[in-house]
């Protein structure tokens, strides 16, 4: 199924269909992702500037662009006190330096609400 979505997303790239389809065909993701992956929907907060994003011992992952939604797994995790867990980022947004085993946490005063 995520082979379809990946797939799909290239063709709507691909036809430079309208705005509007490509948006429409994201929210359709966003309600397969939301369905298989517990946890709260937060969002970036929506400055232009990029939020890191880091593993458990600190070290930084990649980042992730402003208003951009994430999904929160753990609000305050006891190992990382300020911080709010979240599930794994897009591959995208990722530097390489950091493993799913790590977990990937984003300070908590640079997120808000949906």
């Amino acid at each position: 199924m995520i082979r379809q979505l990946y797939v799909e997303l290239k063709i709507v790239r691909q036809d430079n269909r309208s705005q509007k389809t490509f948006g429409n065909f994201l929210d359709e993701k966003n309600l397969l992702v939301s369905a298989m992956v517990p946890g709260q929907r937060i969002r970036s907060k929506p400055e232009q500037i990029v939020r890191a994003f880091r593993d458990r011992g600190g070290h930084e992952c990649g980042a992730i662009p402003g208003n951009m939604t994430v999904v929160v797994v753990d609000q305050h995790p006891k190992e990382k006190p300020g911080f709010s867990r979240t599930y794994r980022p897009a591959d995208l947004y990722l530097n390489g330096e950091c493993t799913d085993a790590n977990g990937y946490y984003i300070e908590q005063n640079n997120l808000a609400a949906l």
